[in-house]
């Protein structure tokens, strides 16, 4: 048991670039997903849907999708979690916005697992990201993104709440 989760990824955020099998229709290629090496049996890994948005930051349905097929999990493609980041050089989001190296900019996600950067800006005495970001396709703008050293409190609360 213990090796077999050794080789599973860690859990967190992922994009599918294939079908769950047998569960297609819901988990296609082309999603985020919050994958845990352990489901509520302790025996088999799950992927849950995200759920609603609040701040730029999914909060992710309790009730997922078991992964039988083991081989699936290596075409999961690794996602940074959401959250604070600099800017790791200069960088322009759209013609009105350019971001200087080192910008504090909060990385979230679109459904389908792109990458949205949203822009600080300062508002009184306060840092405000704006409601809409830049949204990448690939996964390129990772090696532009460095850790901001900081969270924001309760990030660990990626789950909905029960019904």
């Amino acid at each position: 048991m213990a090796t077999r989760t050794r080789s599973l990824p860690p859990d967190g955020l992922y994009r599918t670039s294939e079908a769950l099998p047998g569960k297609g229709e819901k988990v296609r290629a082309g999603m985020l997903v919050y994958f845990q090496q352990r489901s509520g049996d302790g025996e088999t890994p799950i992927v849950l849907l995200p759920g609603r948005n609040e701040h730029n930051k999914w909060r992710f349905r309790r009730a997922g999708f078991l992964v039988r097929d083991l081989a699936w999990v290596g075409t999961l493609k690794p996602l940074l979690s959401e959250g604070y980041y600099l800017t790791s050089e200069a960088m322009e989001l759209t013609a009105q916005v350019k971001l200087e190296a080192y910008a504090l900019v909060q990385l979230g996600y679109n459904r389908e697992g792109d990458p949205i950067v949203f822009p600080a800006r300062y508002e009184g005495n306060a840092i405000v990201f704006e409601a809409r970001g830049k949204r990448f396709e690939d996964l390129g703008v990772f090696g532009r993104l460095l850790p901001a050293g900081f969270t924001r409190p309760l990030d660990g609360a990626h789950f909905e709440e029960d019904a």
